[in-house]
């Protein structure tokens, strides 16, 4: 469980109040950045159909994050396919945390606080461990 949903929740309504599909390239473009082999994982993938299933998963998760188990199989499928159909392997997963939650940041302006990166990092924390418990299954 996480400990303050509605947090979360409250700052993700008010990203996705605004432009989403931009919200989710300027994820992308800082998560480039982060680590040199990264755009070597996305070569050949549908970038506008992957930001969608991006905002979905992020969707799911913020929707159930008092029930977590309900997000846990669906990451973790979505862990399989990182490694098996994008060789991203498991530890490369976390690097888009700190891009997430720049994004974030850079979105909320002066309703981010220290209290609400706290709450999402924790979120993003249970995330990373679903989906790299389960792609290694």
């Amino acid at each position: 469980m996480i400990n303050d949903p509605h947090l979360i929740e409250d700052s993700f309504a008010k990203v996705a109040s605004g432009n989403q599909q931009q919200f989710i390239q300027d994820f992308y473009a800082r998560l480039m950045l982060v680590d040199s082999r990264m755009p070597s994982y996305f070569v050949g993938v549908d970038m506008p159909m992957l930001r969608q299933k991006l905002l979905l998963a992020l969707v799911l998760v913020v929707d159930n994050l008092e029930n977590p188990a309900k997000f846990r199989d669906t990451l973790g499928d979505l862990g399989q396919k990182h490694l098996k159909d994008y060789n991203v392997p498991t530890d490369v997963v976390i690097l888009f945390v700190d891009p997430l939650i720049e994004t974030l940041k850079d979105y909320l302006k002066q309703d981010w606080t220290p209290e609400l990166e706290l709450a999402w990092r924790e979120a993003l924390t249970v995330v990373v461990h679903y989906m790299q418990a389960w792609s290694s299954q």
